[in-house]
Parts: C-alpha cells; sequence; structure tokens
C-alpha cells in the first residue's frame, strides 16, 4: 500500500506544479524519430529516405540520439544530406532535466522536447503507405489533438498498473506507439505524466510492455482526449500494418523485420515499398561500411585540414601495384577506392607536421605527410612496408561542404531543438576564436545555414545573427588577447608547417 500511495502521489504532484505550456518554444508541425547505432541507423536512413524522395514528405524531420557516440561523422553526414536535423538528447537535457536511459524513454521526451509544436513520432523500423503528413489534417485528429493507434492485444482490468495511478481497473485497448500524433499545446500535462512513467521504467515497465502504455496511462492520468484508430492492425509476426480510419494500409511498423545493413532483406507478403527500401539499404551499403568510425581527439589546424581534404579524389601509388583513386568522403570515409584495408581516413596532430592517417576496420594502414607541391609521401605500415604516395586526382565530390567543425559546434549548442540568448552566445564566442586563427567562418556559417536549417526557421535566424555579429569585431579584452595569442600560436606552428 505505501508503494501505491508514493508512486499516485508522485504523479499527482508533478501534474499539480506543472509549469504552463511555454508557447515561444514550439512552433509549426513536424517529424520525430528515435536512432542510435549501426542497425538502427539503417533502418532510420531507409525511412527518410522514403519519406524524401519516395513519398515527398515536406515536413521537417528531427532524429534524436542518446550522445555523440551512437551516430559516427559519416552517418551524419548521410542524415543531413535529407535536410534531417540532428539532437543529441543529452545535450538537451542540461537545460531540461529528464531520466533517460534508454531508446524507449527517449521517445516522448523527444516529443516533449523537439521544436515542434505539433509531432509526428515515428519509430525508425516504420514504411509509411502514403505520406504521413495527411495525419495533421484528419477530422480525429483536428478534433482531440492526440491520435494513437491500437495494438494487438488489451491492458487487462488485473494490471497492477491501474492502482499504482489510482485508476479506476478496466480491460481496455492497448497502444502501440510505433507512431503517436500528438499537440502539445493542447496535452502538454499528457505527455509530462506520460515522461513521468517512464522516467519510473523500472516500475512501469514491468507491468506493461515497454513505452507503449505509458501514452495510454499519461492521457488517462491527464483526462485528456484522444482519438484511437477503430481498426486493429493486420498481423504478420514480423510486421505489424496499422490503417486508417478507413481501414486501409497505412503504417508497416517491421517489428521483427529490420533493415538489415548486409541483406539479403526480409520479404513480406503484401509489403508495399519493398523494392525502393531495397533499393535505399544497397545506397547506403555504397557510401558507409556498416561501423561507427570517431577519429580521435585533435586539434584546429587537423580539423581544418581534413574539411579541406572531405570531397577530393586522390590517386594512391604502391609501387609494384597498380594506382587507386580514392574518394576521400565527408565523414572520414572512403568512397570510390574503399578496400578491407582503406576503409576511414581522418589527419592526426604529430608533433609539429600533421599526418594523414588511413586505416582498415581496427587499425592504420598508412601515414602520409604533405609537402609545399600538394602531393603527400608516407609509408604502408602492413607488410610488405613499402614507400607509398598520394597525388591530387581531379574534381572534388559533388555536395562536400566541409561543415564539420561548423557541424559539430552548432549540434553541440543545441540551438537545433531550442533557441536562446545562452546558446547563441554560446556559440558566438567558440567561432569567434576559430576564426582568429582561420578567417572566413562568418561566410561559412551563413553557407551552412542557407544549407541546413532549410526547415528550420529558428535556427536561419539565430545562425545569421551570429554571423552578423561574427562580422563585427568585439570588445578586445584582456582575457580575448590571451586566448587569441594562445590559438594563433598553435595555429603557426600545426597548420602553416604542414
Amino acid at each position: 500500500m505505501a508503494e501505491i500511495a508514493t508512486a499516485i502521489g508522485a504523479i499527482v504532484n508533478r501534474l499539480a506544479t506543472l509549469e504552463p505550456y511555454p508557447a515561444d518554444r514550439f512552433h509549426g508541425r513536424g517529424i520525430v524519430v528515435c536512432a542510435g547505432g549501426a542497425q538502427m541507423f539503417v533502418n532510420a536512413y531507409v525511412l527518410l529516405r522514403l519519406l524524401r524522395d519516395r513519398l515527398r514528405c515536406a515536413l521537417p524531420i528531427q532524429l534524436w540520439h542518446l550522445g555523440p557516440r551512437e551516430l559516427s561523422p559519416v552517418m551524419r553526414v548521410r542524415l543531413e544530406e535529407l535536410d534531417v536535423e540532428l539532437v543529441d538528447a543529452r545535450v538537451v537535457q542540461a537545460t531540461h532535466p529528464a531520466s533517460i536511459a534508454d531508446g524507449w524513454q527517449l521517445k516522448p521526451y523527444a516529443i516533449l522536447q523537439s521544436r515542434f509544436q505539433e509531432v509526428l513520432l515515428l519509430d525508425a523500423d516504420q514504411v509509411p503507405v502514403r505520406d504521413p503528413a495527411e495525419v495533421f489534417e484528419w477530422q480525429q485528429y483536428r478534433e482531440n489533438g492526440a491520435l494513437f493507434w491500437p495494438d494487438i492485444m488489451d491492458l487487462a482490468a488485473e494490471n497492477p498498473a491501474w492502482a499504482l495511478c489510482g485508476l479506476e481497473p478496466r480491460s481496455c485497448t492497448s497502444l502501440e506507439s510505433g507512431q503517436v500524433v500528438v499537440d502539445k499545446r493542447r496535452h502538454w500535462a499528457a505527455l509530462h505524466a506520460t515522461m513521468h512513467f517512464n522516467e519510473e521504467a523500472d516500475t512501469f515497465y514491468r507491468l506493461v510492455y515497454g513505452d507503449k502504455d505509458t501514452f495510454l496511462l499519461g492521457w488517462l492520468m491527464a483526462q485528456a482526449p484522444y482519438a484511437l484508430v477503430p481498426h486493429r492492425p493486420f498481423i504478420d509476426a514480423r510486421c505489424l500494418t496499422q490503417r486508417d480510419f478507413d481501414g486501409a494500409p497505412f503504417f508497416q511498423h517491421r517489428t521483427h523485420a529490420k533493415w538489415s545493413y548486409g541483406g539479403p532483406q526480409i520479404q513480406l507478403p503484401n509489403f508495399v515499398h519493398q523494392s525502393a527500401c531495397e533499393t535505399f539499404a544497397a545506397d547506403l551499403r555504397r557510401v558507409w561500411n556498416g561501423r561507427l568510425f570517431f577519429p580521435p581527439e585533435r586539434g584546429l589546424a587537423a580539423r581544418g585540414l581534413e574539411d579541406t581534404l572531405a570531397g577530393q579524389r586522390m590517386r594512391l601509388i604502391q609501387f609494384g601495384e597498380p594506382d587507386l583513386e580514392l574518394e576521400f568522403m565527408p565523414g572520414h570515409q572512403f568512397g570510390a577506392g574503399r578496400g578491407r584495408a582503406l576503409q576511414n581516413w581522418y589527419v592526426a596532430d604529430a608533433g609539429e607536421k600533421l599526418e594523414l592517417v588511413l586505416r582498415d576496420l581496427q587499425q592504420d594502414t598508412y601515414r602520409f605527410v604533405q609537402h609545399p607541391d600538394r602531393q603527400w609521401s608516407g609509408s604502408r605500415l602492413a607488410a610488405p612496408q613499402n614507400e607509398v604516395l598520394l597525388l591530387p586526382a581531379g574534381e572534388a565530390v559533388q555536395q562536400s561542404h566541409g561543415d564539420g567543425l561548423i557541424a559539430d559546434l552548432v549540434a553541440a549548442s543545441g540551438l537545433s531543438t531550442c533557441s536562446s540568448v545562452e546558446a547563441e552566445a554560446e556559440l558566438l564566442a567558440a567561432l569567434r576564436l576559430i576564426d582568429r586563427t582561420k578567417p572566413g567562418v562568418a561566410d561559412r556559417l551563413r553557407a551552412y545555414a542557407e544549407r541546413r536549417s532549410g526547415r528550420n526557421p529558428d535556427l536561419r535566424q539565430s545562425l545569421a545573427r551570429i554571423a552578423q555579429r561574427l562580422s563585427t569585431p568585439p570588445p578586445v579584452t584582456r582575457q580575448v588577447l590571451r586566448a587569441t595569442e594562445m590559438l594563433e600560436r598553435y595555429y603557426r606552428r600545426t597548420w602553416q608547417s604542414s
């Protein structure tokens, strides 16, 4: 009884002390997807390619992940090419704390903290039949402000969750959370109640399957209305096909038929867009090796040289062997020329020099230093340890923008999620220091904003303000001078000497 009283009291107190809906933080409609790690990245990429290239979905999309190690640099590049905003929940937690340990808990948090007022949450292993943007226009959603789909089972009246929530026991349809549509302005309290259940996962996940019925309990606790599609999903052992209000297939949730990197892909009867999704997975294999690679810590000069090399083609000359053309792709990976010994690349700090390092999946395989004539000389680290050369081989790869450092700083600032004076000031300070060592940051920031913030007007305006202030000399203080001198010394020692 004490446990029940404590649980009920915590939920009631959270709702009673809830701050009003912050209307100035959230605007417009958008899609939120939660994914991280190699396996879920494959599924998310196929979903996002389908939305953009096949279904022509024009809604802004955010992909949320838990920490910087869930998405490698090349994975970020592939998603940003699809005009997808990447949001690190760990960065957002610094200003909006919550207890999140896994992807299930992340889903309601991403809904709450995304920059959209109206959110369509999609699991990464979804394949919509039609452009899902239409759900925002359905009459049932417009009347209720929240839309759910039924699961294949019910929440039984005997479930202890009812008592823990202080709700009258009943048998009712469970909600399947692979897709959720909600207007946060109208359901702020219900979302916070749902978030509470997910933060108490050790208690509630034992009683309901993961996060799905936490939405049901949250809405009932807040006494909030919602629309429920009246048709149960079509059931396959590997896929739930959710329907629209007329009963037609709408969302294909591949719960046990996730897309794989290597294939072959699982074939499902009557599945829509199978061929297109297989093509997208094959496209991904050509531009990503299926591994999470993170270069080691390195300085500004090394990062700057990486931005210069990204998108270049180089000719690898190994004496006694055929020449090999290498495509240095953004994100530290090779395109053309990728092979067992040539998977990833980065620039390393090596004393007063910079070294270009090529790797296989586990270790360094080549190291080079650059000469004034743009040639690189070095050695193969595996036997036979021959001398090798790298020479420029032609045109840069299209759509290579060298956004690495700027993209990382913008992501770390959290501006893609929520614009704030503090975040703008922090990003401005970081970019000013870089601009003093490598001028032209304001122009690069404007170009980045033009490419990457097309569906995020708040981010575009924030970056425009920062770029304008970067073009205006700041007041010079003793601390600024000291920091500038330090960076300039480092810059001269590394970048220019290379």
